[in-house]
């Protein structure tokens, strides 16, 4: 699975310096976690990253849609330690479930099995 992709980069020796500087890592890691426990577990995996939707409200909304009653997170953000230090008090991360067209039509589920993902973050 691409997770464990994910996972197997970030715990190589040739991302060590990059993932000691300013990274960011973030996208889709098809974990389809329905619970914050699949997102403590990937976190784990993917020390010395930080989960930078830690002490949010991240988890009160799905990000992904796979039919009625299955839907879940899939969408994650991760910073490098130092970079994180200096931007945790001022991110804000937003989950866009009401994305509408122009007219108003809702365009999340139906254009996209992905909500979008805002992260704002400033030095």
């Amino acid at each position: 699975m691409y997770d464990q992709n994910v996972i197997k980069a970030v715990q190589s020796s040739e991302y060590s310096n990059l993932l000691n500087s300013d990274a960011i890592v973030i996208g889709d890691f098809n974990t389809f976690a329905k619970n914050e426990d699949g997102l403590n577990i990937l976190a784990k995996e993917l020390s010395p990253l930080v989960n930078c939707t830690e002490n949010t409200n991240f988890w009160t909304t799905h990000t992904y849609y796979h039919g009625k009653e299955n839907s879940g997170i899939d969408d994650f953000c991760f910073f490098s330690e130092k970079l994180y230090s200096r931007t945790k008090e001022k991110l804000k991360i937003e989950v866009h479930v009401d994305w509408k067209d122009e007219k108003g039509e809702k365009l999340w589920p139906s254009l996209s099995d992905h909500c979008p993902i805002s992260i704002e973050f400033d030095f």
